[in-house]
């Protein structure tokens, strides 16, 4: 496998490897960050409906939050 990456490249040996890389944005101004994550998407499933699975498990967190 080839695993490309904004900085560079590197090559890793032949496997069943799986991309399950996190990128955080962060604006410093706000305090704000976004996090993308990878991962499989299950059988049965398609992305919209993974991202409408994780959403509603993640909204009620988010009535929580509060910057400290």
């Amino acid at each position: 496998m080839k695993y490309t990456l904004q900085e560079g490249s590197f090559t890793l040996f032949p496997a069943a490897w799986q991309d399950n890389s996190m990128n955080i944005i962060r604006d410093d101004e706000s305090g704000l960050s976004v996090v993308v994550s990878r991962g499989v998407i299950p059988d049965g499933s398609d992305y919209e409906q993974e991202f409408h699975r994780q959403w509603d498990v993640l909204r009620p967190q988010m009535g929580g939050i509060a910057q400290s």
